[in-house]
């Protein structure tokens, strides 16, 4: 039987390893050895907890998204970025978030954010899209031309 201080270890580790992976996804620029390391080391720290404490893991899932919470709340002060740029929900499981390929980068699991557009101006989802997603000016084209095309189909 676990420890309620191993649920909090876990929990911890997780809500670090999902905001450094958030972090990873919408500030592209920041990129460093410093988060790739942190990444890492909490991918490897969980596995190692849920190897050593088996039942940990029958209901992981359930717990993720107090996890997920608690990573968007350190992406927002470690960012600056407003909370409402995250996806409300976590929309990746446990198996991603330890898998050491899965970065977010290039991944669908993280699509526009999850916020009222309806209370928004264009001009402001259309930045916001670019800013997130565009990486060069190509892809600043094509997502101008994408965006343009869902709202003439809309």
């Amino acid at each position: 039987m676990y420890e309620p201080s191993e649920w909090w270890e876990l929990i911890h580790r997780l809500a670090v390893l999902t905001a450094h992976l958030l972090k990873w996804r919408f500030q592209p620029e920041l990129r460093g050895n410093r988060w790739r390391n942190t990444i890492a080391v909490q991918r490897f720290d969980v596995k190692e907890l849920l190897e050593e404490n088996p039942s940990l893991a029958a209901s992981l899932n359930e717990r993720m998204e107090k996890a997920y919470q608690k990573g968007v709340m350190l992406a927002v002060r470690e960012t600056g970025l407003s909370k409402m740029i995250f996806p409300v929900a976590c929309l990746f499981g446990v198996e991603q978030l330890l898998n050491e390929e899965h970065w977010l980068e290039q991944s669908n699991d993280l699509y526009l954010p999850h916020i009222a557009f309806i209370f928004l101006p264009d001009w402001f989802f259309l930045s916001l899209y670019l800013k997130i997603y565009a990486k060069n000016f190509t892809s600043i084209c094509f997502s101008l031309y994408s965006c343009i095309s869902w709202c003439e189909t809309s």
